[in-house]
């Protein structure tokens, strides 16, 4: 075997290993020096990556990495353990930065921030956050309904209708506006444009060009409660999602006349509501909502029908939803902690992800994930699984 394996050229064995799947791959590694080198080549596993999802490239992972943590996701093969533990009962709100080396964490009236490391092994919580960490309290006893960031600014809104924003990186004091009637439910901004949403009204804002103050440029009285807002990453558009009971659940609005251009489908249930969506590309998007149901829609070719859809086995409101824009779809259960892993090429979810305990059943309120990590927060407690 030995002499074979000398004589034989590697572009041979490479040939000879492209008939091979990743468990026979992943078995060659251990035969000898020259099979871990040769089984680790990128034009071997480039082969298998279609198989899997969440393989987009980077530049930090070779693709047999990817592809082994991929498959990882989708036989649920992760080390689950709680990050955080709440005394009480919240309703969290989660969002990773733009580059994805911050975390981002609401409770009652104060936003936590980590650090995240990026190491690529099974190492706990202590090797997931670095010992970077701030809390930001606009104001105390204010609950923070939804808050988004970007680039280096965030901005939080909530009970009594008041608007806040700061830097993250800088010690500026938050300023604050009452700028709603009511609690505010949804709201989204992209640089210096920003819209929020109540029961009953649409406001849409500018930003000054030094984060001082926040012009309100229209307001639209909504028949409906606005449950979630998301700007489109390239035109000057919006979706609007409603709870679908005295309008259309779901809508796409001019960004600059802030007026709806159409809605999205027909024939809609009463109450059908959005509770959450993301834009995928400037054409493509993702909804989900009270009605169990996950929708991708392209609106280059319809706005009365979707390009897929996904049902929800257990018949759960779906709470929030977030994808990698490639093939990989996570959803959030309204009961039990339960989320969902779903393949765009599939029709049923690829792996199920219990957080809930048998005391509590708590809904999944907003869930993000890195290529190694996934975190869901629940009314109890922030909960991730580490896939390394």
């Amino acid at each position: 075997m030995a002499k074979i394996v000398t004589d034989l050229p590697d572009d041979l064995w490479i040939s000879v290993f492209h008939w091979l799947d990743i468990a026979d791959l992943t078995i060659l590694f251990a035969v000898c020096g020259r099979f871990l080198k040769l089984a680790s080549c990128n034009t071997l596993w480039k082969n298998l990556e279609a198989q899997f999802i969440n393989v987009s490239p980077m530049e930090r992972f070779q693709i047999k990495d990817l592809c082994r943590i991929s498959r990882k996701w989708s036989k649920g093969q992760g080390y689950q353990f709680r990050l955080q533990h709440f005394n009480e009962n919240f309703m969290p709100w989660t969002q990773l930065s733009d580059d994805k080396s911050y975390f981002f964490l609401s409770t009652g009236s104060s936003i936590q921030s980590w650090k995240l490391k990026q190491q690529l092994r099974r190492s706990g919580k202590s090797i997931l956050y670095a010992n970077s960490y701030a809390k930001f309290e606009p104001k105390p006893g204010c609950d923070i309904n939804k808050f988004c960031v970007h680039s280096d600014m965030m901005i939080g809104a909530g009970c009594k209708g008041n608007i806040y924003w700061k830097k993250t990186n800088g010690k500026e004091s938050w300023k604050n506006l009452n700028s709603h009637h009511s609690d505010i439910f949804a709201l989204d901004f992209r640089e210096k444009s920003l819209v929020t949403g109540s029961r009953g009204c649409l406001k849409a804002w500018k930003i000054a060009e030094d984060l001082s103050f926040i012009t309100c440029l229209s307001s639209v009285k909504f028949g409906d409660k606005v449950c979630s807002l998301e700007m489109n990453p390239v035109k000057p558009e919006f979706f609007l999602g409603s709870c679908g009971i005295k309008s259309h659940p779901l809508q796409i609005w001019d960004l600059e006349r802030v007026e709806k251009r159409y809605d999205l489908g027909s024939e809609f249930k009463l109450g059908a509501g959005a509770l959450d969506t993301q834009f995928l590309s400037k054409d493509l998007l993702i909804t989900a909502g009270y009605d169990t149901y996950i929708r991708l829609w392209d609106t280059r070719t319809s706005h009365r029908n979707c390009v897929k859809i996904w049902e929800e086995p257990h018949d759960n409101t779906i709470y929030c939803v977030t994808s990698d824009a490639n093939h990989m779809i996570l959803s959030g259960s309204c009961r039990h902690g339960v989320v969902r892993l779903w393949d765009m090429r599939k029709t049923k979810p690829v792996q199920t992800f219990y957080f809930g305990s048998r005391r509590v059943s708590s809904p999944v309120y907003s869930l993000q994930f890195t290529r190694t990590h996934l975190f869901a927060a629940l009314a109890r407690g922030l909960h991730c699984v580490e896939f390394t």
